[in-house]
């Protein structure tokens, strides 16, 4: 895959190439199937990849993945492509999702947090903290159906596509 790799000092866990495209596309919200043919392999192999970067960043849930590469490495997954100048391209010859590359990121407003509700904030907060949808339910004492409202008002809110946009625009 190359030998482009990104060292964190504190932790000296390295990270390939490939397991970077990973991140990056698990960030813009990929699933499995999508991930295995943006990246030219099976979906049983993508999976495998999900497990090593979960095992590496001592994480329990895939969607945890992105939030904890970037609290570890300081830069952002969606942008890691960018800096090795290989966004348009991911593995051997094959295209990036097209979520990745249109994942409209900018956000028309400077706080981007104006505009939501103190509940909101809260999930939002949360969210930012790599919790799960079950886990906001639980910490905030409300229903899972709830949760998954408040996340989809966000979404519009900020124009943001998933989990990780959503953070990543209000800065949390």
């Amino acid at each position: 895959m190359g030998a482009a790799r990104v060292r964190v000092a504190s932790e000296h866990i390295t990270f390939t190439a490939r397991q970077q495209q990973v991140v990056t596309l698990l960030a813009a919200g990929l699933t499995d199937e999508e991930m295995a043919a943006a990246l030219g392999v099976c979906a049983r192999t993508a999976r495998a990849h999900c497990d090593t970067l979960r095992w590496k960043l001592g994480v329990t849930r895939r969607a945890q993945i992105p939030f904890a590469f970037r609290e570890l490495t300081g830069s952002d997954p969606l942008t890691v492509l960018n800096a090795q100048g290989e966004l348009d391209r991911v593995g051997s010859g094959h295209e990036v999702h097209p979520r990745v590359t249109q994942r409209g990121i900018a956000a028309s407003v400077s706080d981007p947090v104006v505009g939501l509700s103190t509940r909101e904030t809260e999930v939002l907060c949360l969210l930012g903290e790599g919790l799960v949808n079950k886990e906001i339910a639980t910490a905030l004492s409300i229903a899972l159906p709830t949760v998954k409202n408040h996340l989809a008002t966000i979404y519009r809110k900020l124009g943001a596509r998933n989990r990780f946009e959503a953070a990543r625009i209000a800065g949390v």
